[in-house]
């Protein structure tokens, strides 16, 4: 007999508002969701794509920075230089959260710290147990507020973690990197310079980008429509459907790839169609880039007949935070992805995709 296997558990939100709301949370979700790595749009009825649409994330400037001691994350030079005059990314790269110690620098200022148990007792920190723990505490979340008032070399707070991070700990990561200043005369590339000029390997990542034209049915939806009208396709069907394009499965009814799939573009929906798909994938994309992208669809779906756009953006499977400082967790997914429908009148569809536990507020 053939083993089956259940299929892992994920969080699903939806909400549908309008850009314009002032009880919008569009903002927010986009602010909030520090480390994402990959972006996936589609545009149906269209044969072109907005002027300049990833030029944001082209212009980024992302590193890796291999084998950098977590001493280094509080040294003051770098504090005063960069976490404090600009919005910092920094994530551990190659480590695994349900696991091992992750480690993150969000824009806030925040360094935060998911470690294992023997960590945390050689640490010597205080700290709160992961709410991703079981009857026995396998992980502990530290956080250290770097541009607090008390955080200073003269300060016992600042001393305590010296200590911890110099002489009881010897913990080196890879990082992916990226800083925007606050000052537009200064240029991102200098935290790399930085950190080349200190001695430590720093190497510029390449994204990849491919934007792609396809005709293909297209499922019919309408903003103000999400369930039970036998006129627009429901919003579940719809979001299957989405995944199902990105992965790049033939979505023909009869077509010849039934063999490996007999999924299809549910009804009602259009004829065939002229669309445009883009894809970008690795390096570290920040927030203020995905807000550009997202305000571009926006002008774009008014101004080109365009019935809708999706804007899906992937976060990393093993980041330790998923929204603001709310904990990330993995067990068998490890889900930390969102979703924009947008609409030409402005109202919008948002879809969240999490692992089972996480919160998001």
């Amino acid at each position: 007999m053939a083993a089956t296997f259940d299929a892992p558990q994920y969080k699903l939100l939806f909400e549908k508002s309008n850009f314009t709301a002032e009880k919008s949370s569009h903002k927010y979700i986009v602010d909030k969701h520090f480390f994402n790595h990959g972006i996936d749009i589609l545009m149906p009825d269209t044969g072109k794509c907005p002027d300049d649409l990833l030029k944001d994330i082209s212009a980024q400037q992302v590193y890796l920075i291999k084998n950098l001691p977590l001493s280094r994350l509080i040294n003051v030079e770098f504090i005063e230089a960069f976490v404090k005059r600009g919005d910092m990314y920094m994530i551990s790269e190659g480590t695994q959260i349900d696991t091992e110690t992750c480690v993150a620098l969000i824009p806030t200022g925040e360094l935060i710290l998911n470690v294992d148990k023997d960590t945390y007792e050689k640490m010597g920190l205080e700290g709160k147990p992961s709410q991703f723990n079981g009857k026995r505490r396998r992980k502990y979340v530290v956080t250290i507020d770097l541009i607090a008032p008390h955080f200073k070399p003269e300060k016992k707070n600042y001393q305590r973690v010296l200590r911890s991070f110099s002489e009881f700990l010897d913990l080196q990561f890879d990082f992916l990197i990226t800083w925007l200043p606050n000052d537009e005369s200064i240029s991102p590339s200098s935290i790399g310079a930085y950190f080349s000029n200190n001695g430590y390997e720093c190497t510029q990542c390449r994204q990849t980008q491919r934007t792609k034209k396809m005709m293909a049915s297209c499922p019919v939806i309408r903003s103000e429509c999400t369930k039970g009208d036998a006129d627009a396709c429901d919003y579940e069907q719809f979001y299957e459907w989405l995944g199902a394009v990105a992965c790049g499965i033939d979505c023909v009814e009869g077509g010849p790839e039934n063999y490996l799939s007999s999924f299809c573009c549910p009804t009602p929906r259009t004829p065939t169609v002229s669309c445009v798909t883009c894809k970008v994938r690795g390096g570290l994309i920040t927030t203020d880039s995905v807000t550009n992208i997202l305000d571009k669809l926006r002008g774009h779906v008014k101004t080109c007949h365009c019935p809708w756009f999706s804007l899906t953006v992937h976060g990393f499977v093993d980041s330790p935070v998923s929204w603001g400082k709310h904990e990330h967790g993995f067990f068998m997914g490890g889900d930390n992805t969102y979703t924009y429908v947008g609409f030409s009148s402005d109202d919008y569809w948002l879809y969240r995709a999490m692992a089972t536990h996480d919160v998001c507020s």
